[in-house]
């Protein structure tokens, strides 16, 4: 596991703090009962690089990929579920896609991971 006491974070979890917890209106894509999939809210400077931005995230706190233990594998395996369906739902196994994931600053701006399912450079 990470020692993440000491990051300095460069946003707030707005995932749990905004999202889940319903104080950020987000367009939602897909939920199951462990994950949430969500067009990234306008302003995201990705959707100025990529005509599809979704986020995939996990409903349970999980500060980066490096706290991941052995039995979170059924939470990796239904983030994964998730990606496979939305990118069915969007088309996107026609036209192809990517996934990213970031972990820890400069490249994880916040404290809760996620996965950009990303598609279509502008």
């Amino acid at each position: 596991m990470a020692d993440t006491s000491q990051v300095k974070w460069s946003r707030d979890d707005w995932y749990c703090h905004g999202v889940l917890d319903g104080a950020l209106p987000v367009r939602r894509i897909l939920e199951t009962d462990e994950t949430l999939a969500f067009w990234a809210p306008d302003g995201h400077r990705l959707n100025d690089e990529y005509e599809v931005h979704v986020y995939v995230i996990p409903k349970r706190h999980v500060t980066t990929l490096l706290d991941l233990i052995p039995e979170d594998a059924g939470l990796v395996q239904a983030l994964f579920a998730t990606i496979q369906t939305v990118a069915r739902q969007l088309g996107l196994d026609e036209r192809g896609f990517f996934v990213r994931w970031n972990v820890m600053p400069p490249y994880q701006h916040t404290g809760h991971i996620h996965l950009h399912l990303l598609s279509g450079e502008r």
